[in-house]
């Protein structure tokens, strides 16, 4: 992977920060990230919520305003994952939010439930 991160010259690669031996790295953009947070806090101070690499992404694709976002191959079920899953829907339900179109092709164990209020009372009178 180094090698091709030292070879690349066309894809952009977000990092930490930029580092000359990578030409095509690109330091992450985390307080334009947060700021699109700034409304939103948690016992009063701002949310930064961020879990895995695909929430980052997911910002980025929020920040600079694109227009779909596709996801593939995102189960998270394995228990390493599970502490990922909530941020992964907040992040897509934020994305969502900003009339982002979404195309989930991946974690139906997060979003293949039942609608709430859809199925009748098992006991109702």
């Amino acid at each position: 992977m180094r090698r091709w991160l030292k070879a690349n010259t066309t894809i952009p690669v977000y990092m930490r920060e930029v580092y000359p031996e990578i030409p095509m790295s690109v330091a992450y953009p985390f307080e334009a990230v947060y700021d699109m947070l700034k409304n939103v806090r948690q016992k009063g101070k701002p949310l930064r919520y961020f879990t895995s690499s695909i929430a980052w992404a997911i910002a980025l694709a929020v920040l600079q305003e694109r227009q779909k976002i596709a996801v593939y191959t995102i189960e998270l079920q394995e228990q390493e994952y599970k502490e990922q899953s909530d941020c992964f829907t907040f992040w897509l339900g934020f994305a969502g939010g900003r009339d982002i179109e979404l195309n989930i092709n991946c974690a139906s164990n997060i979003f293949d439930k039942p609608l709430y209020g859809e199925r009748p009372l098992q006991n109702a009178p």
